[in-house]
């Protein structure tokens, strides 16, 4: 009794395995391979690929090969200046085909005078992911396939192959056989087992950026994955923030904004700083990514904060030895307060991000830190620069120093 409950569970074990793989994501799918050809009367020629994948793909690293009559060398060799969308198709055709195939292919070349017993590869740089017959070797009636052959018919790719072969030994049975100049499958090939094209995504390139108040524009960019054939089209607003349209900065709120299709290049949304004498505090924009009019869906970071520090300075500075002293406690005794120091640099720590460097005034000196941003002033401030700080004292591990909201490079 034992025995045969082990060999159920054992049984069973094997069938959840079987079914799990069944469901499994597909470790293929990723790059182009042959998915339709016609090897039709007179000059009804035509090769097919198809891209399985969730991006559009250029085709202009990829070569098609044709050995003729069983050479070991390629008589002619093509690449497409072309892209292939996402789940798309892309046909290359004889010139001379008659319309009912011209009609339904995206380019002519050439490389499609072939008969049924020539070898068409495909490559992507040197590397064959493709392959119709056997280099050098010239079969007397086309190529085996099935019940039929290559010579006089029209082959369609089987809808669960997920990569093309170099062995044409497996190739072979990877085919379904039409009649010649059948073009009922043509430029729709059907796959069932690679994943559904994943949908582009638009996301700002960076979710905030902090820049010193002056008179620039400031070039906020946002970036598409997997962009799709047709173009993908949306509109940034202003949603927020402290600062005042037309006073801190000018931007034409809604912005189209228009990615063209299979271009993964970014695209950038302008917007004015304006500069003004007011001595003040730090601002904010928040941009949004408001409205998707077609063909993507919003990425993880679809906001946007601008920060603009000011840089207007105050008409007095205090004393840097008023503000570095502690209690007895080693407790900084102006800690949280604001102030505005004006010193020479005597020594920096540079830093991946930020600024970190000491001034020295006539009554005391004083730490300058920003972990995250660096004034423009990054890698660039040296020991004999004169400074103009405006910031909050603060304190860490005993150390009192400024945390900036305003640094000026004075000489």
């Amino acid at each position: 009794m034992v025995s045969i409950l082990r060999i159920s569970l054992i049984l069973l074990i094997g069938f959840m395995m079987t079914i799990s793989k069944a469901h499994a994501q597909p470790s293929d799918c990723n790059n182009i391979f042959f998915s339709q050809y016609i090897e039709g009367s007179s000059f009804n020629k035509l090769i097919e690929l198809y891209n399985p994948t969730s991006r559009c793909i250029d085709l202009s690293n990829y070569t098609i090969q044709l050995y003729n009559n069983g050479s070991t060398l390629p008589n002619q060799s093509y690449s497409p200046n072309a892209t292939i969308p996402a789940k798309g198709t892309f046909g290359i055709v004889n010139s001379q085909a008659d319309s009912f195939i011209l009609n339904k292919a995206d380019v002519t070349s050439g490389i499609t005078n072939f008969n049924g017993d020539d070898v068409i590869v495909l490559l992507e740089g040197a590397d064959t992911l493709d392959m119709i017959g056997v280099i050098g070797n010239q079969p007397s009636s086309g190529w085996q396939v099935g019940n039929e052959d290559t010579k006089d018919n029209t082959l369609v790719r089987a809808d669960t192959v997920q990569k093309g072969t170099k062995n044409w030994q497996k190739g072979a049975t990877q085919w379904n056989t039409y009649p010649q100049d059948d073009t009922t499958n043509l430029a729709r090939h059907i796959n069932t087992t690679c994943p559904a094209a994943d949908s582009a995504e638009v996301a700002f390139a960076q979710s905030s950026l902090t820049v010193v108040e002056d008179s620039q524009t400031v070039a906020v960019a946002l970036t598409i994955t997997n962009p799709k054939q047709a173009p993908s089209m949306l509109e940034v607003s202003v949603t927020g923030g402290s600062a005042d349209s037309g006073k801190d900065y000018n931007i034409s709120s809604p912005v189209s904004v228009t990615f063209p299709g299979c271009s993964d290049t970014n695209q950038t949304v302008n917007l004015s700083v304006l500069e003004d004498s007011i001595n003040e505090t730090s601002e904010t924009v928040i941009l949004s990514i408001s409205n998707i009019m077609s063909n993507a869906v919003k990425g993880p970071d679809s906001t946007f904060t601008l920060t603009i520090q000011d840089d207007d300075l105050p008409d007095s500075f205090e004393a840097i030895g008023d503000y570095n002293s502690s209690n007895a406690s080693c407790e900084a005794d102006s800690a949280g307060t604001s102030a505005a120091f004006e010193g020479i640099v005597t020594s920096t720590d540079y830093r991946n991000s930020g600024v970190q460097f000491f001034i020295q005034g006539p009554t005391g000196g004083i730490a300058v830190i920003d972990s995250l941003n660096s004034f423009g002033y990054q890698g660039s401030i040296q020991q004999g620069d004169r400074f103009r700080v405006v910031g909050q004292i603060a304190q860490s591990k005993g150390l009192i120093y400024v945390q900036p909201d305003t640094i000026r490079k004075v000489s």
